[in-house]
């Protein structure tokens, strides 16, 4: 199907950011899976222990719907992580070989530029970091001393993920704006983010 490049600002955020199945959300879905799947094929923390949502997710959408992890043959499981790495896509650093999820994102943030560029915004500079700060923000605990955390015995750094409020934050501005029909650089947007962040606190 052919891309429509004049698209609205808002319909291309509405796919970026709208929905269980918008294009961030995704793309999170499968970074995620990925990073606890991985801490369990790499790092050999117990599949007890791995997040149960990631552990059904890799169930249902790349062994098959029925199939669990602790069941499925070396083959099938080689397959299911192919087919996971496919969908993070985004290892070669080379735009023109991004897949599956991370293809979509990158695709609509390229377009979110032209439609920005259109309406006189400032454009995003760094689609890797945008996606990244979307979908797979975190930060390493550390310790008193400001040592990174591992997680012992396995040797993995603890992080703290921070994308989903980064979304929640961006829905909720973003609706506002729709609500007032005005439109905003996503910098300008996180500026003001930043700013509440700031100088407010919660009402008791």
């Amino acid at each position: 199907m052919a891309e429509n490049l004049n698209r609205s600002y808002f319909e291309i955020l509405d796919e970026l950011f709208t929905g269980p199945n918008a294009a961030l959300e995704k793309y999170a879905k499968v970074r995620i899976t990925q990073y606890e799947m991985n801490l369990w094929r790499k790092h050999h923390l117990p599949l007890k222990e791995v997040d149960k949502k990631a552990k059904r997710y890799f169930n249902v959408r790349f062994l098959g719907e029925g199939s669990r992890i602790d069941k499925a043959s070396p083959e099938a499981l080689k397959k299911a992580f192919e087919s996971l790495h496919f969908a993070v896509g985004k290892d070669s650093g080379d735009p023109s070989l991004c897949s599956g999820c991370h293809q979509r994102c990158l695709r609509l943030v390229n377009e979110l530029n032209e439609a920005l560029k259109r309406d006189g915004l400032d454009e995003i500079s760094d689609a890797e970091k945008f996606l990244d700060f979307m979908t797979f923000d975190y930060e390493v605990r550390t310790d008193e001393n400001g040592q990174p955390i591992e997680e012992k015995p396995y040797g993995f750094l603890i992080r703290t993920f921070h994308d989903a409020d980064n979304r929640k934050e961006f829905r909720a501005m973003l609706q506002m704006l729709k609500t007032e029909k005005r439109e905003m650089s996503m910098q300008d947007i996180w500026k003001i983010i930043g700013f509440k962040k700031k100088h407010s606190k919660i009402s008791k």
